[in-house]
C-alpha cells in the first residue's frame, strides 16, 4: 500500500514549519561537541554521539538504538544503555544497518523508552509505526521517545562494498568511510593510520538499488536531523562540524538543554546555508520521482508514494 510521507510530517510538525524541500524546519544551526574525544571518536563534529549520551545521562531515554560496527565494513543494531556505549558507536556507518528491527526487538522485550539512530528510510519506518493502529506496533511506538535522524544520499550493501574496494584497499583494514562534498567525487577510506581516496565512479555500482527510489536525504521524521556541514572555509573545516535541523520541540528542547550545559558548540549557518540544503534536498525528491515513474512505466503511478506526491514538490522548483 503506497504510504504518505508528506501526511506522516504534517501530523507531526506545524504547518508553518514544514517546507516542501525537506518538510519541518524550525531552526538550522552549525553544531559540534566540545568534547574533543567525542570528536575524535564521531564523524564530522561528534553532535550526534554527545547529543546521544547527554540524553541518557538527563534521564530523557533509557537507551538508544545505534548502529556499531561489526567488522570493517558491516555494522549491528545495539542497544546503548551507558555513555561507554553510545561513544562505541561513534562513527558514520556507510553500509546498511537494521536498527528498526533492533528497535522493535528491544521495544517488545524490555522496559523503559527509546532513542534511536536512524537514516532517512529508517525514519520514515518509524513515522509508519507511530502513526499504526496495529496492537503490536502501539505497543512499541508508546516506547519511542526520540529520533536523531542522519542525512544520507544512499548507502552501500556491504558485500557489494567489499567487492569493489578489493584490489584498491584491503576491506578488512578499512577502519571508517566519508564521503566528501560532491565536487570531490572520492570516498575517502581511512586504514589504520592513513587516508585514501577512491574515485566514487568505483564504488557506485555497490550502492543499494532502493537508494534510487528513496525521496528523504534530510531525514524529515526526525526530531532532530544531522550531517556534515558546508562552510566557506571548504570541506577541511567543514569536517570538522555538523549541520543540525531542529524539526520537533523536543529535538529543540534537547538542543538548548545540550548547549546550556556546554555539550555542544552552536554557531549561526552561513548565509544562503538553509537555501542550499533545500536545493539539494529537493534534487534528491526528483530524482527519485523520475525513477519511479520510469520503474512502473506510468509517470502518475509512484509504487509507494501516493498520486500528486510529485506535483507538491513542482511548486518549489523555480522558487525555493
Amino acid at each position: 500500500m503506497p504510504s504518505d510521507p508528506e501526511a506522516l510530517v504534517r501530523a507531526a510538525a506545524p504547518q508553518e514549519m514544514i517546507t516542501q524541500e525537506m518538510g519541518p524546519v524550525r531552526r538550522l544551526w552549525v553544531t559540534r561537541a566540545k568534547d574533543e574525544d567525542i570528536r575524535n571518536r564521531g564523524q564530522h563534529g561528534g553532535t550526534v554521539t554527545a547529543l546521544a549520551a547527554f540524553a541518557l545521562e538527563q534521564g530523557l531515554v533509557d537507551a538508544w538504538i545505534m548502529a556499531r560496527s561489526h567488522d570493517s565494513l558491516s555494522g549491528v543494531p545495539t542497544v546503548c544503555r551507558t555513555r561507554a556505549q553510545v561513544q562505541a558507536c561513534a562513527g558514520t556507518k556507510l553500509t546498511s544497518v537494521p536498527v528498526v528491527g533492533g528497535f522493535l526487538e528491544a521495544a517488545f522485550k524490555d522496559p523503559g523508552r527509546f532513542g534511536v539512530v536512524a537514516t532517512p528510510c529508517q525514519c520514515l519506518a518509524l513515522a509508519k509505526i507511530k502513526a499504526s493502529d496495529h496492537p503490536r506496533l502501539r505497543q512499541a511506538a508508546e516506547k519511542l521517545a526520540l529520533v536523531v535522524g542522519l542525512f544520507c544520499g544512499w548507502s552501500f550493501g556491504h558485500r557489494e562494498l567489499s567487492r569493489a574496494l578489493s584490489g584498491r584497499v584491503d576491506p578488512d583494514d578499512v577502519t571508517g568511510l566519508d564521503i566528501p562534498p560532491s565536487r570531490h567525487q572520492s570516498l575517502e577510506v581511512f586504514i589504520k593510520g592513513r587516508e585514501t581516496s577512491v574515485p566514487l565512479s568505483k564504488v557506485t555500482g555497490a550502492v543499494r538499488p532502493a537508494c534510487a527510489y528513496c525521496f528523504d536525504m534530510t531525514a524529515e521524521p526526525a526530531d532532530l536531523s544531522v550531517g556534515s556541514a558546508r562552510l566557506p572555509g571548504g570541506w577541511d573545516e567543514a569536517r570538522h562540524w555538523n549541520q543540525t535541523v531542529v524539526r520537533s520541540q523536543m529535538g529543540e528542547d534537547l538542543l538548548e538543554r545540550a548547549n546550556a550545559a556546554g555539550i555542544l558548540t552552536l554557531q549561526e549557518p552561513p548565509e544562503g546555508a538553509l537555501e542550499k540544503l533545500k536545493t539539494a534536498a529537493a534534487g534528491k525528491k526528483r530524482t527519485a520521482l523520475k525513477n519511479l515513474a520510469q520503474l512502473s512505466k506510468n509517470p502518475d503511478d509512484l509504487l509507494y508514494l501516493p498520486r500528486g506526491f510529485g506535483k507538491s514538490l513542482s511548486s518549489t522548483e523555480h522558487g525555493a
